[in-house]
């Protein structure tokens, strides 16, 4: 009877090593927010194009009516051919 139960408990021991051993675990994963100048947008994968996230999705404020950047002429490269849409760069490759 002892040697039985001796083979059960080394047969459970070795099944829970070989389980052990083959369980991939993963790094955590580390985000690439802190490597970007501005940060992310809110969910958490998108680059910022700005300080504020203008070029993300569900954007709270929309660049043309925010009274604190005034407007498209208070806009760094102003808006694009639709008066609306705030250029990212001069030659607004966003518009």
């Amino acid at each position: 009877m002892e040697q039985t139960q001796i083979i059960i408990i080394l047969a459970c021991v070795l099944l829970l090593l070989i389980i052990i051993k083959n369980v991939i675990i993963y790094p955590p994963t580390i985000s690439n927010c802190m490597s970007y100048k501005n940060g992310c947008c809110f969910d958490g994968i998108t680059e910022k194009m700005d300080f504020i996230g203008t070029n993300c999705k569900n954007f709270p404020i929309r660049p043309d009516t925010n009274p604190f950047l005034g407007g498209c002429s208070g806009t760094r490269f102003g808006c694009c051919p639709n008066n609306v849409t705030t250029k990212m760069d001069f030659i607004g490759t966003n518009c």
